[in-house]
């Protein structure tokens, strides 16, 4: 019992410090390690302190929470008396103990938070509101409010005020913990309660840490942009006396739109490494090389800038999906390539992964029109679309039509006849010629029309 107690005043204090660390606060709760009478287990360094109690029933451990300085001076007083000896009087006990009490009443954890097991919560505030009314109900004011007292700090977590607060904690959870410490699988029952950096980082506290790093990259490159243009326009000033304006507005443009990608790659990289650390990604990819987040990073900002043309109107969803294809094509080849390379040459640092990179991306370039042209001859034989990614157009060209002598319709039009004034020509003499009839033999076929597009040819 002793140590699933203990076991939980190190589970809430440290998974406060695990909470303020995310979310990129400095720790505050700590373990004072006291046993004197009334002493606090947890303190935050916000004036926050907490009584911990963790026993079987809620009944026990908020009665042990509830336990008055008058309560606990009796106890001692009639353990003193059986063993024969004199105990000191209840003035001389609340003195040296209990200084700042106003009367024995009070309880000995007063003004501390009263932590208790998460399952027991909702039942000890049931229970001490059953008490309350009783003892008021017999007119012991002074009890009661001391066990109100109790029951509006009573609690299943300990937060520092700036709301990182602790993993909530039940009586059983507490109990693995305590079997656990002596087993030696302390790790693996962490794992189930949810003790994992995949578990304690979220998705906000990622978009957070991404959004410092965005800002960090983009005032970076604001200056390295910015202070040239700076530098030239005074340069140009102190020769001149004039400021090109509109050459200062282009520039400026130029440095605004190089912030804004700063800012977004800056944001996808940070996001990505901390997803991939903390196991979002994965386990794999907990210890992933940095080469293989250049390229994730490389590829998501391809996506994103593809996507917003689509948007734009300027680029089709086949063209997207085509240009996404041939991305991952040659990212695959360059980062396999560069990894060979590298491992071939560790003792040279970077040059052998930029080579290999290189010559991976060309191969990569080459491989992806050939299999380009095997997935579409596939398709220009089976007919198939791969969900929408293919189009496969099987109306015919009008020119083919009128030469296979079909009646071709086309929407009525005005056709204005344009004024011809009379003019003289001489007459030519013209001899009939013959001419033979001739049979004219057209293969139609299916084929690439487009990017993505297969039609008649």
């Amino acid at each position: 019992s002793r140590l699933q107690g203990f076991d939980a005043e190190v589970w809430h204090t440290y998974t406060q410090r695990i909470n303020a660390t995310v979310k990129g606060q400095s720790p505050s709760a700590m373990m004072p390690e006291s046993t004197a009478v009334g002493s606090e287990d947890i303190i935050t360094n916000n004036g926050n302190a907490y009584s911990s109690k963790y026993y079987k029933t809620a009944a026990q451990s908020v009665g042990q929470q509830s336990t008055t300085i008058e309560a606990r001076y009796q106890m001692l007083k009639s353990k003193a008396e059986q063993r024969g000896d004199v105990f000191m009087s209840r003035e001389e006990y609340m003195e040296k103990y209990f200084p700042n009490a106003k009367d024995s009443s009070q309880s000995i954890y007063f003004s501390q938070g009263r932590l208790v097991p998460a399952d027991q919560l909702e039942e000890g505030r049931r229970i001490l509101q059953q008490r309350i009314a009783k003892e008021r109900a017999a007119g012991r004011t002074g009890v009661a409010n001391n066990l109100q007292e109790v029951l509006d700090s009573l609690t299943d977590t300990i937060d520092d005020g700036k709301g990182n607060k602790s993993i909530q904690l039940t009586r059983e959870q507490a109990q693995m913990l305590a079997r656990a410490s002596k087993d030696g699988t302390l790790d693996e029952v962490l794992n189930k309660l949810g003790i994992t950096l995949k578990d304690l980082i979220t998705p906000e506290d990622i978009m957070r840490e991404a959004f410092k790093a965005g800002m960090s990259a983009a005032m970076l490159s604001f200056v390295l942009n910015v202070a040239p243009i700076l530098v030239n326009t005074i340069s140009l000033l102190v020769q001149t006396g004039e400021i090109d304006i509109e050459k200062l507005k282009k520039d400026g443009l130029v440095a605004v739109g190089q912030t804004a990608k700063s800012f977004v790659l800056g944001s996808i990289s940070a996001s990505i490494t901390i997803a991939a650390q903390s196991g979002f990604l994965g386990a794999a990819m907990k210890t992933v090389d940095p080469t293989v987040i250049g390229t994730v990073v490389a590829l998501t900002y391809n996506a994103i800038e593809n996507a917003i043309k689509v948007a734009m109107g300027k680029m089709t969803k086949r063209e997207y999906a085509q240009n996404l294809m041939r991305s991952c094509f040659v990212s695959a080849f360059s980062l396999g390539m560069g990894s060979l390379l590298q491992t071939a040459f560790a003792e040279i640092p970077v040059i052998p992964y930029m080579i290999g990179s290189f010559v991976g991306a060309v191969i990569g370039g080459f491989a992806y029109n050939v299999t380009e042209k095997v997935f579409l001859s596939y398709c220009v034989h089976s007919g198939c679309t791969f969900f929408g990614l293919v189009e496969q157009d099987y109306e015919m060209d009008e020119s083919i039509l009128e030469e296979m002598g079909l009646s071709v319709f086309k929407e009525e039009s005005i056709d204005l006849y344009p004024y011809e004034f009379d003019s003289f020509e001489i007459e030519k003499f013209n001899y009939e010629g013959f001419q033979y009839e001739r049979i004219g033999i057209s293969i139609v076929r299916r084929g690439v029309i487009g990017v993505f597009s297969i039609g008649y040819l």
